[in-house]
């Protein structure tokens, strides 16, 4: 097997890429930004080696037709049962939507996923075309919506317990999150008195998002606190939960792959529809409900919503921007970690505060 580039953190990849790939295939290996989560992600493209040697030149690996895949990491608190669980979800729904959703690759021994000698845990899967849209048209919207209820609808046809999972959802966790977070309301604060010089921006932001914070009033926010039983019920099945703009693939009008399933669990379909609208609504800054609107109504043109589910996707919404930014300011700010892009973060963070005054209005009104 040979493999192209050998240099760099892709030469640690080899033991792992001989479980899937046979001694005479020629690998184009390119590491490729994984974002966030903090895996390793690596584009494959093979071929069967034409030379005598079994050795091509790198420059002309890459053809139109040939299989790419995509060779991906957990994170280190991954355990088999979860990796299988994944597995066996996408498999449950590419068999309705097969070119929605990646596929994993059996190993040559039959297995999905594999251990290397650190302990890590890889998969392969098919490589999904297509480029996410930040801020997509009113086509790609309807599309987006209309693919994600169509996943969601075969999801739901898998019903495998998650592992370690209690079977609450994810809104119920929430409100202990923001109750903790109203009841230290200087905590943004805190981050950024410590912040250096290349964290300025950044704690000059969680200033910000303190001041209006602390806007609100205890009994305002205890409005959403409060919420319980009947009021916060919506059946539970699986998820994306880390479905936003960077994970849906278009070409063109066309939905072409959704990605990055690493994340996925129980929980409502209300927390994907909230997070993918969500991030396409930050983009544009169009907070208007005829916006929401178009979503929803095509979402639920393929999955008819319940009147608490359409609920929900507002109380997921409006929590997800205030969490979010705790997560940033205590990523960035209190424990120092390394991002590969920092304009994104900023960015990140800078469309949230945009949008902190709305959600916090909207918990307000929670009943």
């Amino acid at each position: 097997m040979a493999v192209f580039p050998e240099k760099g953190s892709l030469s640690l990849s080899k033991e792992v890429l001989s479980q899937w790939f046979l001694p005479h295939e020629v690998l184009h290996v390119t590491e490729m930004n994984a974002g966030q989560s903090g895996s390793t992600v690596v584009r494959i493209c093979a071929r069967p080696s034409t030379s005598k040697n079994g050795i091509s030149q790198s420059d002309d690996l890459e053809s139109a037709d040939q299989p790419c895949f995509a060779l991906k990491s957990f994170s280190s608190g991954s355990t088999p049962e979860r990796v299988v669980w994944l597995h066996e979800l996408l498999l449950t729904i590419g068999l309705h939507h097969k070119r929605l959703v990646p596929q994993p690759i059996k190993t040559l021994d039959g297995r999905s996923f594999v251990r290397d000698s650190r302990g890590m845990l890889w998969e392969l899967c098919e490589w999904m075309q297509g480029t996410a849209v930040v801020s997509p048209s009113h086509a790609q919207c309807v599309a987006g919506a209309e693919s994600l209820a169509r996943v969601h609808l075969s999801a739901a046809l898998y019903s495998k317990p998650f592992p370690g999972s209690d079977g609450s959802l994810g809104i119920v966790r929430r409100q202990n999150q923001i109750q903790k977070l109203f009841a230290d309301s200087d905590r943004w604060d805190r981050f950024a008195v410590h912040a250096n010089s290349e964290q300025q921006a950044i704690a000059s932001l969680a200033h910000d998002a303190a001041t209006i914070l602390r806007s609100c009033t205890r009994s305002e926010i205890n409005r959403f606190v409060l919420l319980k039983g009947v009021e916060l019920w919506s059946s539970p099945q699986a998820v994306w939960r880390d479905i936003w703009s960077d994970h849906m693939l278009f070409q063109e009008d066309v939905v072409c792959g959704i990605i990055d399933h690493h994340a996925a669990g129980i929980d409502t379909v209300a927390a994907d529809i909230a997070r993918l609208f969500g991030s396409w609504i930050g983009a544009t800054n169009d907070e208007s409900p005829e916006a929401w609107s178009v979503m929803l109504e095509a979402y639920a043109s393929r999955r008819p919503l319940t009147s608490r589910e359409r609920s929900l996707v507002c109380l997921y919404d409006s929590s997800g921007v205030m969490l979010g930014l705790d997560h940033w300011f205590r990523w960035t700010l209190d424990e120092n970690r390394l991002f590969p892009n920092w304009a994104f973060v900023l960015s990140r963070i800078q469309k949230s505060i945009s949008r902190l005054p709305s959600a916090i209005e909207v918990l307000s009104r929670s009943q």
